[in-house]
């Protein structure tokens, strides 16, 4: 049985991991004759709104609208479930486009803004009854939506408590809020309506696949009953001898050697998580793919690629100080600088005297072109190189985005500066005009080869064995030699893999 993942934007590689670890082929869907190649489909989690507008660019939509008339299984998570709605409230002016499909109305960002993402446990009955487990399912809500109401078809299967007041329905012009005296009321998170199953929450995002396993017995069910006139064969959950090769389960990202506890290391926000995989924040301290933690401190004024692939380069700026009595430099990455193809996207946090939470410390460019965001968390920007998509994203209403280069790479990045508290703990010495405002950044890297090199970029590798010292506070990553390059915009170095076209490509902006 092979699944198809919607892979536009948000978490499909995440999908595709945990079907992995059920034994069960996931592949990337993103056109519409893909679809015709998978017996069911997974719209993942993401920001409906972007999601929406690539599957408009890519004409998905009669195509995904056509798949779910056929009857063949669909699961929404979070952005998924919107899709899949026949009825959405509360979107952006103009509204989105919709699968449709299931009878309900749903509201977008019920759950509110992005800094009231959360963790809950919520009781799931079907699915310990049928998958055994814990009583409890851990949901990850991130800016989640909420199903308002159902219709008779709809199976309701989970639901979660909100206090009384919250606003039940909002769009443009109607918004009707509780006031009675209950101190909770429940709304519905997870539903199933014939060959269509969604939640609000994103299962993709933790380590139990039991959503996924449900999923796929689902789905079996319904192609049993469809093949059982004809006497087709039922692949089982974790059979794909049929038409490929056997996948291996994946070890879940918490096995690789950190201790798992909620929110550590999975995209549980849109938010920077500098103890998460692939981060790299503070005096730069870098948690690599493999799950250690180390500190590579380069050199004040030093440029060093991060990260050097086929098809990806990203260099980072550093400055720093360094005191007077001290051997080495402190340093922060103050800019980095995405290549692909022929392109560059540039991210900078600015020089600032004294730092202002209500001013934008950050400057972006794409191929020298000045990126403006509206102060509003919902604003974005986006450009298309004629291969990728490319998405820029506020997470805050200041100093806090989300960039998406399709099939390359995803960044979390804040703007944050060095208090005065932080200066003096440390030591710094750092200099009265200057809050040394700095980049603190979680890569989600989506097709990095078995080779790739840089500083960051190695610990990827299938075969990486890492040479920074265990047992110490401060492990040290060396390398400086090997990834240093010329300047912020070249790709060379000793180790560097990546190399540019030498033709600039047509953007559609």
């Amino acid at each position: 049985m092979t699944v198809g993942v919607l892979a536009l934007q948000g978490s499909f590689n995440e999908h595709i991991a945990a079907l992995r670890r059920l034994g069960v082929q996931g592949i990337e869907i993103r056109k519409a004759e893909q679809l015709l190649t998978v017996s069911s489909l997974i719209i993942p989690g993401g920001e409906s709104t972007t999601m929406a507008k690539l599957a408009e660019y890519h004409n998905l939509f009669p195509a995904l609208r056509e798949f779910v008339k056929t009857g063949k299984p669909v699961w929404g998570t979070c952005a998924g479930l919107i899709f899949l709605a026949d009825r959405a409230v509360g979107q952006k002016e103009g509204g989105q486009e919709l699968v449709g499909g299931l009878d309900c109305t749903v509201h977008r960002n019920f759950f509110g803004s992005q800094i009231q993402s959360f963790e809950a446990d919520i009781s799931v009955p079907i699915l310990t009854s049928k998958e055994g487990g814990p009583e409890t399912y851990r949901g990850v809500f991130i800016r989640a939506p909420a199903v308002l109401d159902v219709g008779p078809d709809v199976e309701v299967l989970a639901h979660y408590p909100v206090p009384s007041n919250k606003v039940l329905y909002s769009s443009s012009t109607v918004q009707i809020q509780e006031e009675d005296a209950l101190l909770e009321t429940n709304v519905i998170v997870a539903v199933k309506q014939r060959n269509l199953l969604a939640t609000a929450f994103h299962p993709e995002l933790t380590a139990d696949t039991r959503w996924h396993s449900y999923f796929m017995k689902m789905a079996k069910e319904m192609e049993q009953g469809a093949s059982s006139s004809s006497g087709g064969t039922i692949v089982s959950v974790g059979d794909t001898s049929v038409g490929t090769e056997q996948a291996k389960p994946d070890i879940p990202i918490y096995q690789k050697g950190l201790a798992y506890t909620p929110s550590n290391f999975f995209f549980t926000g849109r938010k920077t998580n500098c103890n998460g995989y692939g981060s790299l924040c503070y005096d730069p301290r870098f948690v690599g793919g493999d799950g250690r933690m180390f500190y590579f401190h380069g050199s004040k004024g030093g440029n060093f690629a991060i990260v050097s692939d086929n098809n990806l380069h990203i260099n980072a700026h550093f400055i720093g100080t360094r005191p007077v009595g001290r051997t080495r430099d402190f340093t922060w990455v103050q800019a980095l600088n995405v290549m692909f193809e022929s392109h560059k996207l540039v991210i900078t946090a600015n020089k600032v005297t004294q730092w202002d939470e209500n001013t934008d410390a950050f400057t972006i460019r794409y191929n020298d072109q000045l990126i403006t965001l509206p102060e509003d968390e919902q604003s974005e920007w986006r450009a298309n190189s004629g291969q990728r998509e490319i998405v820029i994203e506020r997470t805050d209403e200041r100093n806090s985005v989300r960039v998406l280069v399709s099939g390359l790479v995803q960044m979390d990045i804040k703007v944050r500066p060095i208090g005065k508290e932080e200066d003096r703990v440390h030591n710094y010495q750092l200099p009265q005009d200057d809050a040394f405002a700095h980049l603190e950044t979680q890569f989600k890297f989506l097709d990095l080869s078995e080779l790739v090199e840089g500083v960051l970029g190695k610990t990827y590798r299938p075969d990486y064995v890492s040479t920074a010292k265990t047992g110490v506070p401060m492990p040290v990553m060396g390398g400086e030699d090997k990834y240093q390059t010329p300047s912020l915009f070249s790709p060379t170095c000793r180790l560097c893999r990546f190399k540019p076209q030498e033709q600039p490509l047509s953007a559609d902006i």
